[in-house]
């Protein structure tokens, strides 16, 4: 699916620019540019002349602004400067009317002006690792723990079942990743997303375009659906569902949670339309679930239906042509090099939340101090809050900011690093800079300034992600990284 942000509206909300609504307003209207309004989508909106009331949100396929509610009926005149215009091949300022369609974001945060981000995806079949169902070549125990960081166990066990392998497909310019899993024997597009705890999918009932233009679950062919018809809502920073609560078994890699709650979405707002996934698998911890439910990978665990309380992710590029893969129950040593380094959790909230040492810019230090990033697999960009973004790309040779995004050049050899717990994580120059612009030789930065939650919380997406295996130990509260292969 497209960037969005799954994190919205359980913390503070993220505006991509440092322009923002005013605190008091209660919420933002977003409006999307579809891909038929301008030709070339995957690059930035550089400069919009509406109101301050406005903030750039997320880079995704569309491009999205979100505007401050008291501006829903009113006509908004998009004007594109002399540098943007030939971008997206226009001349002339584009209207749009500002309306009910554009769901508004309201948030209980008290930075409601923006939003925050998050999603991934992936694609499912039964495991091939040894006999004993370890995440070794051989059929051994990898040697992982988080355990004060140092190599022991690959999480906690916790009983007979094996590891599975869950292939992911990678959309677009690395945008996201997503594949199938089962839900009472019908099959499903889902996003394993890490920043988010629930479950969901269409309902049959949904009559909503976004629904029609995805596979919908039928109670009727699946002898295990129960549901007392209780509703949930939730409200993501590009979009909203809500619908009933349900009960069937899940099966994710051919390991199958029994008696699992989901989500039937019977309204699903445009947002999700366009979506390649049908709905999203949340991968955080159980106290951030809307339905108040335990995530399927809690439940595999407490079933034994994984070996292991850890999952891990291997995240390839598109430019590389390489292969993306969720392991369960485990973690596939044949993905990285060295031993796992485990950070433990800073926080109870529920996100995968880890403190960030600090960050360097081709080997020198920024200075950071008391940061803490938010691990999520389902954002795209690594968003950090913007002073420090700025710092980032001041000590970039050639980046250039307009209006709080960041460009750097193509075939730039600048090598930004992450500290965690002590070791520090290379991100490759080939996710620095994500696709062209149509502006010469510049390239959309993979890093952008956001508000999370404050001045020292970072979201770190896979724009890093991409440069590490990454596994997440639901019992040890703890994130592991080791350099890929």
């Amino acid at each position: 699916m497209k960037v969005f942000t799954a994190l919205a509206l359980l913390m503070a909300a993220i505006s991509l620019t440092t322009e923002a609504a005013p605190a008091s307003q209660p919420s933002v209207v977003q409006l999307e540019l579809k891909k038929n309004d301008l030709p070339d989508s995957y690059t930035w909106l550089q400069k919009s002349k509406i109101s301050k009331n406005y903030a750039l949100l997320k880079y995704s396929k569309n491009i999205r602004l979100a505007f401050s509610h008291g501006l829903v009926g009113q006509e908004a005149i998009v004007k594109l400067d002399a540098a943007s215009a030939p971008v997206f091949g226009a001349s002339s300022p584009k209207t749009f009317i500002i309306n009910s369609n554009f769901k508004t974001n309201s948030s209980n945060t008290d930075d409601s002006n923006g939003v925050s981000s998050n999603d991934l995806a992936s694609k499912s079949k039964k495991g091939k690792h040894g006999k004993n169902g370890d995440g070794n070549k051989n059929g051994g125990k990898d040697n992982n723990n988080p355990n004060n960081g140092q190599p022991d166990n690959s999480g906690s066990n916790t009983g007979n079942g094996g590891v599975v392998d869950d292939p992911l497909k990678d959309e677009g310019f690395d945008i996201g990743y997503q594949g199938p899993i089962e839900i009472g024997g019908q099959t499903f597009t889902v996003i394993f997303d890490t920043g988010s705890s629930d479950l969901w999918v269409p309902s049959q009932a949904c009559t909503d375009a976004a629904c029609k233009a995805h596979k919908s679950y039928d109670p009727k062919k699946s002898k295990g659906f129960k549901s007392d018809n209780k509703p949930f809502e939730i409200k993501y920073g590009t979009g909203e569902v809500s619908g009933i609560i349900a009960v069937d078994d899940v099966s994710v890699a051919g390991a199958v949670s029994k008696g699992q709650t989901f989500g039937l979405s019977t309204k699903m707002s445009d947002d999700f339309r366009t979506d390649e996934a049908d709905g999203i698998l949340g991968m955080a911890l159980d106290q951030i679930s809307t339905q108040k439910a335990k995530t399927p990978f809690t439940q595999l665990v407490a079933q034994n239906a994984v070996k292991d309380s850890v999952f891990g992710f291997f995240l390839g590029r598109q430019k590389d042509g390489s292969n993306s893969q969720l392991t369960l129950g485990g973690v596939d040593s044949s993905k990285f090099t060295g031993q796992l380094k485990y950070n433990k959790l800073v926080n109870s909230v529920g996100f995968w939340e880890i403190a960030l040492d600090d960050a360097s810019v081709n080997g020198k230090p920024l200075g950071f101090s008391k940061k803490t990033a938010i691990i999520d697999t389902g954002t795209t960009l690594l968003i950090a809050p913007p002073a420090d973004a700025d710092a980032i790309h001041k000590a970039i040779k050639g980046a250039v900011s307009q209006q709080g995004e960041y460009f750097v050049p193509c075939k730039t050899d600048a090598v930004i690093a992450l500290t965690f717990g002590g070791v520090t994580y290379k991100i490759s120059p080939k996710d620095l800079a994500r696709e062209p612009t149509n502006q010469g030789d510049m390239c959309v930065s993979g890093i952008a300034g956001g508000n999370i939650g404050g001045n020292d919380q970072w979201l770190v997406g896979d724009t890093f992600l991409k440069n590490v295996y990454s596994a997440y130990d639901i019992k040890q509260l703890a994130v592991g990284f080791a350099p890929i292969k």
